[in-house]
């Protein structure tokens, strides 16, 4: 597919949309430097495609050039912000570089948006894991799991479902010293 839409840019390099055909094309062969080029001249033709740059801050953020990533979702999401994919993806970005406050926000945001995709939920219980809000870490991985009861056992709902064990263990061992410690 690729080389279809490589072709069609030689014959009209000022398709825009060829380019951003491109970029996904691009995507699914990993060639993160490729989709750099690609999502930099096609912002060149439209510069206001909130789609465009969305995929700009997908292609930052797998080349680590998180600052950059950041900027271009914040552009995408000012154009169109009722994008829960985008929110997820910034708040994804966003946690990279700590601001785990600021990522949640834009989990929550995501989560307004979407309130039944348990994929949300699953991102906020990995930052509240991260700052150590076991509590907060349960609560998110029910809510996720609640919401995919009869789904099959992804490897994301088996992690949460150890998150949440692990959360209740830890409360026992919790209660259990304080009982003993009275």
């Amino acid at each position: 597919a690729a080389k279809a839409y490589r072709s069609a840019i030689v014959l009209q390099p000022e398709n825009a949309g060829a380019w951003l055909r491109l970029i996904q094309a691009v995507a699914g062969n990993k060639d993160t430097n490729a989709r750099l080029r690609c999502s930099a001249h096609a912002l060149v033709l439209r510069p206001e495609d909130a789609t465009l740059l969305a995929m700009r801050g997908a292609a930052l953020s797998t080349a680590e050039h998180v600052p950059e990533a950041i900027a271009a979702y914040q552009q995408a999401l000012r154009k169109v912000p009722d994008n829960a994919l985008w929110w997820t993806r910034l708040g994804n970005v966003i946690a990279k570089t700590s601001e785990f406050g600021r990522a949640l926000w834009a989990h929550r945001k995501a989560a307004m948006l979407t309130p039944d995709d348990p994929l949300l939920y699953s991102n906020q219980s990995r930052i509240h894991l991260v700052v150590g809000d076991l509590v907060a870490t349960s609560r998110r991985c029910r809510q996720a799991i609640q919401l995919s009861p009869n789904a099959e056992i992804s490897e994301e709902v088996e992690v949460m479902r150890r998150r949440v064990a692990l959360h209740d263990v830890l409360f026992r061992i919790d209660d259990q010293f304080l009982t003993a410690n009275r």
